[in-house]
C-alpha cells in the first residue's frame, strides 16, 4: 500500500523488545523511519514509555503485532 502523505508531516517510529525477528535490518531500509530496539523484553508499557520523550507532535499512534 503507498501512502499519499507529505513525510515531513509525518514521523514512524518502530519500538521493539526482545523481538528475534529482522526488524531492525527491515527498518534500516526506510531512512525516514525511526528503530528503537533493545534486546531484553520488559513489555508493551515499558517499550511505549521508552519511547515517548521522542515526541513532539499533538498526535500518537500506537499500534502493536496482535492488531489486525
Amino acid at each position: 500500500m503507498k501512502l499519499d502523505y507529505p513525510l515531513s508531516k509525518l514521523k514512524v517510529i518502530f519500538v521493539t523488545d526482545g523481538s528475534t525477528d529482522d526488524t531492525p535490518g527491515i527498518v534500516s531500509r526506510y531512512p525516514a523511519m525511526q528503530l528503537l530496539h533493545q534486546p531484553e523484553r520488559r513489555g508493551k508499557v515499558a517499550a511505549m514509555n521508552r519511547s515517548i520523550p521522542l515526541f513532539t507532535t499533538p498526535y500518537v499512534i500506537f499500534s502493536d503485532a496482535n492488531t489486525l
